[in-house]
């Protein structure tokens, strides 16, 4: 599931992706941390969900998607 919540926040995950891997889960948000333009990653570690919130005039929502793909199964 990807869903833009509102302009610079997004929700990532489908609930597999990271299912038995918590460590790779962690690895992809301090990735996505890193990134210039990302403000806030929060992880659900039971429901597999990131939550995003982002600078638009500086990272697009497309870049931030493949930095969570790049980590997913």
């Amino acid at each position: 599931m990807e869903e833009k919540v509102a302009s610079g926040t997004i929700r990532f995950g489908n609930g597999n992706q990271f299912r038995e891997e918590w460590r790779r889960m962690e690895e992809a948000r301090a990735a996505i941390a890193k990134l210039d333009g990302v403000l806030k990653v929060e992880t659900n570690h039971v429901t597999h969900m990131f939550y995003v919130e982002y600078d638009p005039e500086k990272i697009s929502f497309e870049s931030i998607r493949r930095e969570v793909k790049s980590y997913a199964k």
